[in-house]
């Protein structure tokens, strides 16, 4: 089960637990959205999956990047692999204060990289302040005559702050025309040179764009968000070449746990025969006999005969108490092999109906015995338990009601009714035999030997 609580340093350095709520992937930026124990609202921030800080949130900022992030976005909700994924990659997150950020920005980014992911805090850090920022590291680039790097800030700068007067001024100046033109006509070496302003364009564009972005961020080695497209791509053409594309990378870059983890919630928005087989086989290696029994329940035809032998072999060899799943699920699995197993009907019933007797009333065994008697037809081992069912309130059979359930290995019921027979008949020397039998199967030994010699004076005394 995918868990959403997720554990953060504060600034001083003290757990802050926290339960997500909801993710966002947009344009190498993600956010987790979650809540305090004490009910206050966070944003938890990452660039290109890197943990940068978190912020508690007082009022967000309209038409924010966080906004269009959730309303544009790749969107998933808690609990998911995806948000599991990205904070378990982050295992030393902790909150800095905003000059712990800057520095961070600076010995880490880029300038062009910094100046986007300032625009990622407007709800948090003045909009004014982070507006300088930007357009202090543009004037420097533009003194230092590097008008390129400078156009990228401009652009980002449009993105942020559209209707700044400074802006405007800066996006018609004509020493940037070339660049302009560049943008505008979406050249190859527009997707060479920026790679963020190109990342915006595919992300915006994925029908025509999307293999692009896959190439872009397979040469990034940005694993998770290429998962997420690659599912995203699933869900909307699910075909071959796709799903082979996202079993490769999980396989190569993700463990087989979170692999599953991903291709389980896929499976829930998506139907796609060989993603169900896919995961089957995965169940059947790993003997998730329950998880199979689900996927059996929603596509019987999943069944091939190599998998109905491993199924067989499972319930063969393993106890029910290693198995441990739901009594509805092992019905299933225990049908859809004996449809085509008779010979082994007898054995693998009486060894799960007797484990069955252990933690159900005979009732609801009763009820989960009636399939088999149409799938199985008349069997020894149903048969036996009709009689437990008929005879466990008549108290003039308490002896064959004991042999039954010893039969089943049921010792404790066993010992019930053979010491009622007992007081019933204190004569008779058979239940006092079955009494000395049933203590050695539990291994007290001093009572069934005490048991024998009854058996023994009573026998002398016949």
């Amino acid at each position: 089960m995918i868990q959403n609580q997720l554990i953060i340093r504060d600034e001083k350095n003290n757990p802050l637990k926290l339960k997500a709520l909801r993710m966002a992937n947009y344009v190498r930026a993600q956010f987790i959205e979650a809540i305090s124990e004490k009910q206050e609202l966070y944003y938890l921030f990452y660039y290109e999956s890197e943990f940068l800080t978190a912020k508690k949130v007082t009022k967000l900022r309209r038409h924010s990047l966080i906004e269009r992030a959730f309303k544009n976005g790749l969107t998933f909700q808690a609990p998911h692999p995806f948000i599991h994924l990205l904070s378990t990659s982050n295992p030393s997150s902790k909150i800095i204060n905003n000059k712990q950020l800057l520095r961070k920005l600076n010995q880490h980014f880029s300038k062009q990289e910094k100046a986007y992911i300032l625009t990622f805090f407007e709800s948090f850090i003045s909009k004014k302040q982070l507006f300088n920022e930007i357009k202090d590291m543009f004037y420097e680039d533009r003194r230092g005559g590097q008008l390129f790097s400078a156009y990228r800030l401009i652009r980002i700068m449009k993105d942020f702050a559209p209707n700044h007067s400074l802006v405007k001024s800066l996006s018609s100046d004509l020493i940037y025309k070339d660049f302009a033109k560049m943008y505008y006509d979406r050249t190859k070496e527009l997707f060479q040179e920026d790679l963020i302003e190109a990342e915006k364009i595919m992300f915006h564009e994925l029908n025509t764009y999307g293999e692009k972005l896959s190439n872009q961020l397979e040469i990034d080695h940005r694993w998770l968000e290429l998962v997420m497209w690659r599912s995203l791509q699933l869900k909307a053409s699910p075909e071959p070449h796709v799903f082979e594309f996202l079993q490769f990378t999980l396989k190569q870059h993700f463990s087989e746990h979170e692999s599953i983890s991903v291709l389980e919630q896929l499976a829930q928005d998506v139907t796609y025969s060989p993603l169900q087989e896919h995961l089957f086989s995965k169940y059947l290696e790993t003997n998730q006999v329950d998880k199979v029994s689900q996927l059996l329940k929603q596509n019987q035809h999943l069944l091939s005969p190599q998998d109905l032998d491993q199924i067989s072999q499972t319930l063969s060899e393993k106890t029910p108490s290693e198995l441990n799943i739901p009594i509805e699920s092992l019905q299933i699995l225990l049908i859809q092999v004996l449809k085509q197993r008779h010979d082994l009907a007898e054995n693998l019933l009486h060894k799960y109906i007797g484990d069955l007797l252990t933690k159900h009333e005979l009732s609801t065994i009763h009820k989960w015995l009636e399939p088999f008697r149409e799938v199985c037809g008349e069997l020894k081992v149903i048969e036996k338990f009709d009689r437990i069912y008929q005879m466990s309130e008549d108290l003039d059979h308490m002896q064959s009601l004991g042999e039954l359930y010893y039969e089943f290995k049921q010792w404790k019921q066993a010992l019930e009714c053979f010491s009622m027979e007992s007081e019933l008949k204190p004569d008779e020397a058979k239940p006092l035999k079955w009494l000395s039998k049933t203590y050695l199967e539990l291994g007290m030994k001093d009572e069934s030997d005490a048991y024998q010699k009854m058996y023994i004076q009573i026998q002398k005394q016949a």
